[in-house]
């Protein structure tokens, strides 16, 4: 059995302007979005799995939650521009586009 682990990390990014230069540094951790790929739809009856997909976000407060409690509510949504790339957005990733 194949395991596809996607695993993202979201940081504020914090900007500032300086005689016409901007500087950019990255902050904290704001959250972690991770999938985890079932290509046979293994889990239909539970809410977090679906499109292919266990979808999970997790917060820094709270790192043994998953916050999402339904992906169709809580994850397509933003999804829905990646929907043809398997839901996953890879323009930033170059080696997901091979």
């Amino acid at each position: 059995m194949m395991i596809n682990l996607l695993h993202l990390e979201l940081l504020f990014n914090h900007h500032k302007r300086v005689n016409d230069c901007v500087h950019s540094a990255t902050g904290e951790y704001k959250q972690w979005f991770v999938m985890v790929k079932d290509s046979q739809n293994r889990f239909d009856d539970n809410p977090i799995w679906g499109e292919g997909w266990g979808w999970a976000l997790f917060k820094p407060d709270n790192l043994e939650q998953n916050q999402a409690e339904n992906h169709k509510t809580d994850c397509l949504a933003c999804h829905v521009p990646a929907k043809n790339t398997d839901w996953i957005y890879t323009d930033a990733y170059p080696a997901l586009n091979q």
